[in-house]
């Protein structure tokens, strides 16, 4: 049935979109070094995580957990000027 197909297409093509996403954001969290400020962006980012879910488990504030994505977006957006030229 054409109709079947063609649905079958189109969740096809988002899964492809959705997983070559998600291998984007892998590679750049992976420009961080490891440590607490690449932890919170895969928690957040890989593990779809709420930011007070984050902090509890990570043993910090919720102000704490901010301050290091904050510097992880801003790591990230560093070293992505720094590779474009």
């Amino acid at each position: 049935d054409f109709c079947k197909l063609s649905t079958q297409f189109i969740i096809a093509e988002c899964c492809n979109e959705l997983c070559a996403q998600l291998a984007e954001v892998r590679a750049l969290i992976a420009l961080l070094p490891m440590g607490p400020m690449r932890l919170v962006m895969q928690r957040r980012y890989l593990n779809y995580q709420k930011w007070e879910r984050i902090a509890a488990e990570l043993n910090y504030t919720w102000q704490h957990v901010h301050k290091l994505h904050a510097k992880g977006l801003n790591s990230i957006l560093e070293r992505c000027d720094r590779m474009r030229g």
